[in-house]
């Protein structure tokens, strides 16, 4: 018997859409205090592709789930947990990611035009100015993402007084 202990590893586990809806289904009916229903707790899953536009998934919790491809289009993610997920390709246009927590999550070719990141945490994450989309990331934790906040410009000088413009 070995004396170390050994990490604990999370193993993956592939949903299919149909099982992927039913998750959704029952976190939407948790947060309008349905009884029965249940917060989503989709960790570690593979779900490649799959369709979320316009739901409300706030504080549902992707920790290091690989959701490739997926749509979220409009959808509110408001508190939900993406820490270590792969977010490759996903389509977040205009999705809410209010207060998300995105540590360590991969957007590699994601769509992300219009999403607001307001107060996310996206410390370390491998981002890169990509485009001049709209992308609202104010109060967010950009720490070690590659991207820099553009400073405010200077205020103009306020004009004399004694100076009369005709």
């Amino acid at each position: 018997m070995n004396p170390r202990a050994q990490p604990l590893s999370p193993k993956a586990v592939t949903v299919e859409a149909a099982e992927f809806e039913a998750m959704v289904r029952l976190h939407e009916a948790y947060l309008a205090g349905r009884p029965g229903s249940m917060r989503a707790l989709p960790r570690y899953v593979v779900a490649h592709r799959m369709r979320c536009d316009g739901r409300v998934l706030r504080e549902a919790d992707f920790t290091g789930a690989d959701l490739t491809g997926s749509i979220f289009i409009g959808g509110d993610l408001s508190r939900a947990a993406f820490y270590c997920a792969t977010l490759a390709k996903c389509d977040f246009r205009n999705a809410h990611l209010v207060r998300a927590d995105l540590r360590g999550a991969s957007f590699r070719g994601a769509k992300l035009s219009h999403a607001r990141f307001v107060n996310a945490d996206l410390a370390a994450l491998p981002l890169s100015g990509g485009g001049a989309r709209p992308i609202s990331f104010e109060g967010a934790s950009l720490d070690g993402t590659g991207l820099m906040r553009k400073a405010a410009p200077p205020k103009p000088e306020p004009r004399s007084q004694s100076v009369l413009e005709l």
